[in-house]
């Protein structure tokens, strides 16, 4: 993790949280997914790096994130509950923002919690604590659903509480390729 750097959108960081759950014996065996009873003992303390500056604290967390959905095999409400076991509000946050992130980049789209029928969707399905970081990341689903800029703007507009999320996920993702 230390020796990663911001090269391509911070994949590295993305790709060595998503190595940190596994024992060398795990991955010889091929293991790539666990149950949460398996994982839980290994979130809390998976981002401890010493001294390092919030964005690598960010990277860390939100990289586990990505690496909490994966490990249990797209279990959204479970992944979710493995960023609740980070001390923080901050570190929570930044968990759940790669979740919801890892959620709409998922190699096997069969996986992906994702309804064209329902764009709100998974966001108006889950706990309203976790909600500004879903809408946050919404956006990207709608693009990958194939909605316009008119109409991401728009069903943004229409969000009560988290049209400002939102509408700054929407700047982010005009901001750069990610839909390459």
């Amino acid at each position: 993790f230390h020796a990663c750097t911001h090269t391509c959108h911070a994949g590295c960081f993305h790709g060595a949280m998503e190595t940190v759950f596994f024992t060398e014996e795990e991955r010889e065996q091929g293991i790539q997914h666990l149950t949460f009873s398996e994982l839980q003992p290994r979130i809390a303390h998976a981002c401890d790096l010493g001294d390092v500056s919030k964005a690598s604290l960010f990277q860390c967390q939100h990289g586990l994130g990505h690496a909490i959905l994966f490990t249990l095999d797209y279990d959204l409400q479970g992944a979710l509950q493995g960023c609740d076991l980070l001390e923080t509000s901050y570190g929570r946050s930044s968990c759940a923002i790669g979740v919801f992130m890892e959620n709409v980049g998922a190699a096997e789209s069969e996986k992906r919690w994702l309804k064209k029928e329902d764009p709100l969707y998974p966001c108006n399905a889950i706990e309203e604590r976790y909600q500004p970081d879903c809408f946050r990341q919404q956006t990207k689903i709608w693009f990958s659903l194939g909605f316009s800029d008119e109409q991401i703007a728009q069903m943004c507009r229409a969000l009560p509480h988290s049209a400002d999320l939102c509408f700054q996920g929407l700047g982010r993702d005009l901001s750069r390729p990610f839909r390459e």
